[in-house]
This record gives C-alpha cells, structure tokens and sequence, in this order.
C-alpha cells in the first residue's frame, strides 16, 4: 500500500518569502531623486539636449518650426518619454533667446499632439496652426506673418525627421538609403545652426560644427554627400541669419573636394 504523506507543510516551508508592502512615506527627497534620475537617463538626456539646440533655430526671424517637428516626430513614433525630453530642450531654448511669450503655444501644441495620438504630419499642421490663430486671437502669443508656412514647415519637417526617429528608436540597417541619408544632413543642419551665437573661448561653435559636419559627410557618402551636407548647412545659414549667402558655396566647394580627397586616401 502507498504510504500517503503529507505535503501541505513542505509546500509553505518551501515557497518564496513575499515581503509586505512598505508602508513608509515617501519623502520629498526621495520624490526629487527619482524625478532627476529620469531627467538623467540617456534617452531623455539625450532628446533634451537636440531640442536645446533645434529650439534655438528662427526662420525668417520669427518661424520656429524645427523644435515643433522634433518632438512632434518623437511623439508620433511612440517615443514619448524623448518626446518630452524634446519639449523640455525646447522650452529651455526659447528663455534663453527671451522668448518667454511662445513657452505656452509650444505646451499648447504638445498636449494637443500628445491627447489626440495621431501619427499623422497633417494634425501637426493643423494643430500648429489652430493654437498659434487661438493663443493669438486671446493675446497670449505671436502672430507671425508666415503663419501658415510655419505650420506647413512643421509637418515637412516632420517628415524628414522620421527615419532619424527610426534610427534612434533601435533600427540599423545594414547600408543607410538616400532618404536616411538626406533626413541625417537636415538633422545635423539643423543642429549646426541652432548652435549659432555660442561660443567658447571666442571660437564660433556653429562653425567649427559646420566644417565638422561636412568633413563627415564626405567620409561616410564621398564628395556627392560632403556637398548635399555642405548646401543644407550652409543654406539654412543662410536662412535663419546665422550665415551669409557665401557660406553655401563655400561648404558645398569644401564637401566636393573633401569627398575627392577621400577616394584618393587623403580624408
């Protein structure tokens, strides 16, 4: 006869301490190192540092659509904790040029994006749009003359930024096609001008990343692409007032011929 044992008392003595729930009250110190730790994490780190910089840009001295498209693109891939990363840079960006007037269209326009979750760069132009007519018509914002090509830049923008979005989420393709390429020159562009009117021991940051920029470009794609980087540096120069229209030749002419020094070995 089977002998019948008893293994009510094994299964307790063997199963896995679980430990109450503290009951302890969070302090506000604890609040605040939590709150730090996440704005420290690389990610967020990161996307605050490019919105800092991107926030910086104004087209035609009054257009601001590059830090819009950046955390727009961020949020309508998903990303949202670089998204809010983005908004943060962006935020930051316009005190430091004494624009404080814009900081509420931009929360406008983020929290619009962020309750509606469409990925879609047609709601960006229409949620750009709608707050700057709105927080105008109240008195609380701008009214730039390019109304509607701000909203229009925005949603391009957000196109272009998209493969750079995929790229920072995780994506590596094994050979980068045309438009990825063309989507990091405008990104890198962008950064490059949004540096403008910084400088560190009386060097020029802009400049210096500029000709880093196109030296890059032409190491990575040839003299084909350190002239594409040169142009879009040079022109968004140009454009947003941090360049004279001779810059845009000047780089193109650098990228050509530091593509043809790198075929021939002399990068």
């Amino acid at each position: 006869m089977a002998e019948q044992v008893d293994i009510g008392t094994y299964q307790v003595l063997t199963q896995p301490l679980q430990r109450p729930p503290s009951l302890a009250p969070t302090y506000p110190r604890e609040s605040l190192a939590a709150l730090v730790g996440g704005a420290l994490r690389r990610e967020f780190f990161l996307s605050s540092i490019c919105g800092l910089i991107l926030g910086r840009i104004a087209l035609f001295e009054g257009l601001s659509p590059f830090g819009i498209a950046f955390y727009s693109t961020l949020l309508m891939m998903g990303q949202k904790r670089r998204a809010w990363g983005a908004l943060m840079g962006v935020l930051l960006a316009l005190l430091t040029l004494g624009r404080a007037q814009e900081l509420l269209f931009h929360l406008v326009v983020f929290l619009g994006l962020y309750l509606l979750n469409k990925r879609s760069a047609l709601w960006v132009m229409l949620v750009v749009g709608a707050a700057r007519l709105g927080l105008s018509f109240l008195g609380r914002g701008t009214w730039p003359v390019g109304l509607g090509l701000e909203a229009l830049l925005a949603a391009l923008l957000c196109g272009v930024f998209g493969p750079v979005a995929a790229l920072w989420a995780g994506e590596r393709p094994r050979v980068l096609s045309s438009q990825q390429l063309a989507a990091l020159a405008v990104f890198a562009a962008g950064l490059v001008a949004g540096l403008h009117g910084w400088q560190v021991g009386g060097i020029a940051l802009d400049r210096v990343a500029g000709k880093a920029a196109v030296l890059v470009g032409a190491q990575v794609g040839g003299g084909g692409l350190g002239a594409a980087v040169g142009v879009t540096v040079g022109a968004l120069a140009a454009i947003s007032s941090a360049g004279g229209p001779q810059l845009l030749g000047l780089l193109a002419l650098g990228g050509l011929l530091a593509g043809l020094g790198q075929r021939l070995g002399k990068p």
